[in-house]
């Protein structure tokens, strides 16, 4: 959806949702739960307003890394070494979940979306 194309509702309601969002990350965080409700409404295929939402919640951290740098509570040292397990985490992930064309192409087991949680090999949540 181009910017140009968006109904007029939509300009407030990104800006009450940007707000909304941020007083609840300010206190307890997980304000994607109204961003990227809100998003999607908007039009945006989920896949795009996720994206556009993760770019969000980086900006956020990078800023909140950077705050914490200025006020001497963040820890390089012990970063460093918790980044470790993430960054095998990431690559285990990466290496094992195969490429495809589209993030929504159909898997060989009759048309269900690719899985990365089993194409990586780890353990999955059986939901009833």
């Amino acid at each position: 959806m181009l910017i140009e194309s968006m109904p007029p509702y939509a300009y407030p309601l990104l800006i009450a949702a940007g707000f909304v969002a941020g007083f609840v990350n300010t206190l307890a965080g997980s304000g994607s739960l109204v961003t990227l409700p809100a998003l999607i409404f908007l039009g945006l295929p989920p896949t795009v307003a996720n994206g556009t939402n993760r770019l969000a919640i980086l900006m956020q951290n990078m800023v909140a890394v950077s705050r914490f740098r200025d006020f001497g509570v963040l820890e390089v040292r012990k970063s460093g070494w918790l980044a470790v397990p993430a960054i095998l985490g990431v690559l285990r992930v990466r290496l094992r979940c195969p490429r495809s064309a589209s993030p929504a192409s159909p898997d060989t087991d009759g048309g269900s979306l690719r899985d990365p949680v089993r194409n990586a090999g780890l353990p999955s949540i059986k939901l009833l």
